[in-house]
């Protein structure tokens, strides 16, 4: 069965709350809802700083096999999948340290290996998207992680792998510095 748990009926509840209450309300979510919550406020920072025509009252977090966000843009019906750019051995550190209650910064990292690896595991899955455009947001947000040294997407992709893939766009989002780093279009990127 599906969680109806509304995450931006959650979000606006949240951003009344004071400092001690928030911190308790989000130590309290399942991994499952923390992960959908960060996903919702990643999106919702990634449209208001690229500039989207999306509504925010369209804009919903869903479960598998769905991808991760549903919304309207431009009028028109879509969803996105969502995907940190993360080094994975950093990640567990990280976590490993934020449990201890130790400094939890994983500093500066190469963005090729774990943009590639991400962008190949998101191309391997199929996602349910009831007809709609499917769109792929890469990002640099959650974690402790900042890109560095940036090399575009595009140049480390083998000839036709984009197109191959399910995705009608790309977008490569940095969310410490709120600006879009990449779009690849499948109109526009043959």
């Amino acid at each position: 069965m599906a969680d109806t748990w509304d995450v931006a009926e959650f979000a606006q509840w949240l951003s009344l709350q004071e400092i001690p209450k928030r911190k308790m309300a989000l130590n309290d979510l399942t991994s499952a809802r923390l992960k959908r919550y960060n996903e919702w406020r990643t999106f919702e920072e990634f449209y208001q700083a690229h500039g989207l025509d999306i509504g925010s009252s369209t804009v919903k977090a869903h479960e598998p096999p769905e991808s991760d966000i549903y919304c309207v843009s431009a009028k028109v019906p879509c969803y996105f999948e969502l995907g940190e750019v993360v080094m994975q051995e950093v990640a567990k550190n990280a976590s490993i340290a934020a449990k201890k209650a130790d400094n939890t910064h994983g500093g500066h990292v190469s963005t090729v290996q774990p943009l590639l690896a991400l962008f190949r595991n998101k191309c391997g899955k199929t996602y349910e998207t009831n007809g709609c455009p499917l769109h792929l947001l890469m990002h640099f947000n959650i974690g402790h992680q900042y890109p560095i040294g940036w090399r575009s997407l595009k140049t480390l992709l083998a000839p036709g792998e984009f197109e191959a893939s399910q995705f009608e766009s790309v977008f490569i989002y940095n969310g410490w510095e709120k600006r879009v780093l990449e779009v690849l279009n499948r109109a526009t990127n043959p």
